[in-house]
């Protein structure tokens, strides 16, 4: 005489807005076993995780209690196929479990899941695979830009985000190494709990360096072990307003020269490191002209900074007097009227700018 199973309402299943339900897809058993109804694997919706520590949930379909006790397993791969290596491979006995991960998933991977449900008698159950991204661990902020970044304090803040992990395995705690690029001298502030940092006053720290390009890198981990580190795109510099970040040669105004409003034409340059400094004029075939400076009452000998300039108000032209030409030779004659080269040598580099001189009065 055939037994006849008696048919249960299936489980109820609570907060369907934050759950995904996957039905089962393969059953396989003994010939001539009633097999169990199937296996809901439960996930976080959405195609990338809000942790790396998720909650996956497992449910038996319909059990009987012919079936029990039931052997529930969750699976995470690399590979839909779910060979080679498993991320995660766990089982449980129960009718229905809620499985958080104990370690996180791995930083920015793709990674599939699936369930599966064993009755006693040796039924199995598949649940459908989920495919789903992991959020990356770690991602800095600022100052990160990928073309380099210019800051205007030598304290900067810098900022960085790590993806949301439960306690245990958590909390994340930061280090933060800030490398100097030419020196390779290395600032270190370890065991951080938030996700910003500016460099403290006094004591305790040192403001970093003017016109210095640094890069820094945050590593992130877990009480148990496990780490990540990340290297900014590229460096920052912080600009000091009074010291260029380069030796430069500017066009000089007016250009062509004299006009309506000056019978000279202004001579502005920057220097990066204090140099000796020579600027001349030369002809088109290369004849020296005359020596701006060293001149009768400027100094060979310049510091670093923005030079040719005055402040405002002390000049209309807002040129320094000693840094321009006035059309005339060695001799104190005017030069004819053509084109001439103006020259900037400094520590043995040369820059060069043409002039147009429409002659004297």
């Amino acid at each position: 005489m055939m037994r006849r199973r008696r048919a249960r309402p299936g489980i109820a299943v609570l907060a369907t807005v934050l759950l995904v339900f996957l039905p089962a897809a393969s059953v396989s058993g003994p010939p001539n076993a009633a097999p169990l109804t199937g296996v809901d694997l439960i996930v976080p919706p959405g195609d990338t995780l809000e942790t790396v520590t998720p909650t996956f949930t497992i449910r038996a379909r319909d059990p009987q209690p012919i079936d029990r006790p039931i052997t529930l397993r969750l699976q995470v791969a690399f590979t839909p196929g779910f060979t080679g290596q498993f991320v995660l491979d766990t089982t449980v006995i129960a009718d229905a479990s809620a499985l958080t991960l104990t370690r996180p998933l791995p930083s920015s991977s793709t990674v599939y899941i699936r369930a599966s449900a064993r009755a006693n008698n040796g039924e199995l159950v598949f649940s459908e695979v989920a495919q789903r991204v992991v959020p990356a661990w770690l991602t800095l902020i600022s100052p990160n830009e990928l073309n380099g970044t210019t800051l205007e304090t030598q304290r900067p803040r810098f900022i960085w985000r790590s993806a949301r992990i439960n306690a245990p395995p958590g909390p994340w705690l930061y280090d933060l190494q800030i490398r100097n690029v030419a020196t390779g001298q290395i600032l270190f502030y370890s065991n951080l709990s938030d996700t910003s940092f500016v460099l403290p006053v006094g004591s305790a720290g040192l403001p970093l360096e003017f016109n210095t390009s640094y890069r820094w890198s945050v590593t992130a981990r877990i009480p148990s072990g496990e780490s990540i580190t990340v290297m900014s795109r590229s460096s920052f510099v912080i600009l000091n307003p009074t010291v260029p970040l380069a030796t430069l040669l500017y066009q000089n105004f007016p250009n062509p020269f004299p006009s309506a409003t000056s019978s000279s034409t202004c001579v502005w340059f920057d220097l990066s490191t204090p140099s000796v400094v020579s600027l001349d004029i030369f002809d088109i075939s290369g004849r020296h002209v005359v020596n701006i400076i060293p001149g009768r009452e400027g100094p060979a000998q310049y510091a670093a900074g923005r030079h040719g300039r005055v402040g405002p108000g002390t000049s209309p032209s807002g040129c320094n007097g000693n840094v321009q030409w006035d059309g005339r030779g060695r001799d104190g004659a005017f030069a004819p009227p053509g084109v001439y080269l103006l020259r900037l040598r400094v520590s043995g580099t040369e820059s060069v700018k043409k002039i147009v001189f429409r002659g004297g009065p």
